[in-house]
């Protein structure tokens, strides 16, 4: 998809919406949510501001959008290693126990 191209389908509004999230993600981590702004996040995505307020009509709706999908990895990543976990025999409550530090440090 061409980035000044309107998109048009879920699929396209999809990866739009993930490619924001993605550029915030990577700002967020350098600078403070204070001292971000919108047209940071816009010129980081490569997009129009207006495209971004498109997506997430303000910083905070798009700082929880991005926290919400952080949660979501986290927690998919560690239902995919306690799934392994098991699959290997290793389910013993120790196991499962870090398994949750490593996920979590």
């Amino acid at each position: 998809m061409n980035r000044c191209a309107r998109a048009r389908t879920p699929e396209d509004k999809d990866k739009r919406s993930r490619e924001i999230l993605f550029a915030a993600r990577d700002l967020f981590r350098q600078s403070s949510y204070k001292d971000l702004s919108m047209a940071e996040i816009a010129r980081k995505s490569g997009l129009a501001k207006g495209t971004v307020f498109l997506y997430y009509p303000t910083k905070e709706e798009l700082f929880l959008a991005l926290t919400k999908q952080s949660f979501e990895d986290f927690f998919e990543d560690l239902q995919l290693r306690f799934e392994e976990a098991l699959l290997s025999g290793n389910s013993r409550t120790e196991n499962f126990v870090r398994l949750l530090q490593d996920c979590l440090s």
